[in-house]
């Protein structure tokens, strides 16, 4: 696995009048959870970064906010698209120094979706940004006063889309039951000393192979239901459970001192609360 995370920009398809995100208006806890997570490029970063197993772990309130950001960051999207995300307040993180206040500042949020998904039907990509003027560390885990903390996760945030999604998980539900019922009933039958799936050869071997092939499918199905946050809880707006945390560096310097690229190298992880 490639040891720096280099993030695609997918391209930001515009909403529509007839969209209008269920993001806005909302307010999520994040839970940052830092520390070295497989494929980072921070030890690079910072020598010996994390090598320890520490984790700095703390929470911060964020509003959604309709009014359109200041500026923009290329990976999270376009600035006609980027939206103002309140920073309400931070936490508390315990240190081998003792307590540790952690700030930090509004940032900007987008959702992007590959050209030609549609909103109400397919996820989309939230990204968005903090400012973090204290810094914290814990140990050999630090991040460094100032830094600009990247976000990244799937959203469904239109409430067609939401609503659409829990019908599907319920209907994947009620299969998976009936399913597991008649496959059970199903090898029952071919354990018994008489019965017309035993007079032919194989045939109750294929029968239980397909009934297996679709029970896979749809426990796949389920996995990916249960994967979002606040699916059972209605919220307007969910994203995935886990999503990932990344710093900005420059990469490669040209001719004349100046950086010719961009690489976001993974910080962590972090999950949303309403």
């Amino acid at each position: 696995m490639c040891k720096a995370l280099i993030l695609s920009l997918l391209p930001a398809v515009a909403s529509g009048a007839s969209y209008t995100s269920t993001l806005i208006g909302t307010s999520w806890r994040v839970r940052l959870d830092i520390g070295l997570e497989r494929g980072s490029w921070m030890p690079k970063n910072i020598k010996g970064w994390g090598g320890s197993g520490a984790r700095v772990v703390v929470s911060a309130l964020v509003d959604f906010e309709a009014e359109l950001a200041n500026e923009a960051e290329e990976l999270v999207g376009p600035r006609s698209q980027t939206r103002v995300l309140n920073a309400r307040g931070g936490g508390k993180i315990v240190t081998f120094d003792g307590e540790q206040a952690v700030d930090f500042t509004s940032g900007g949020w987008c959702v992007q979706r590959p050209l030609g998904a549609q909103a109400g039907s397919d996820e989309g990509l939230l990204r968005f940004w903090l400012d973090c003027p204290s810094g914290c560390a814990r140990g050999d885990v630090v991040v460094p006063q100032g830094e600009r903390i990247f976000f990244s996760t799937g959203v469904w945030d239109d409430a067609q889309g939401v609503r659409q999604l829990c019908e599907k998980k319920a209907m994947t539900e009620e299969r998976l039951r009936g399913g597991e019922a008649g496959d059970s009933a199903g090898k029952d039958e071919d354990r018994s000393s008489s019965g017309f799936a035993l007079s032919l050869p194989g045939a109750a071997f294929r029968r239980q192979v397909a009934q297996q092939e679709a029970l896979t499918a749809l426990r796949s199905r389920r996995a990916y239901y249960e994967s979002w946050a606040g699916l059972e809880e209605g919220w307007e707006a969910i994203p995935a459970k886990q999503g990932s945390l990344s710093l900005k560096r420059q990469s490669g310097i040209g001719l004349l001192g100046r950086a010719i690229g961009t690489e976001y190298h993974i910080l962590g992880t972090f999950g949303a609360e309403r």
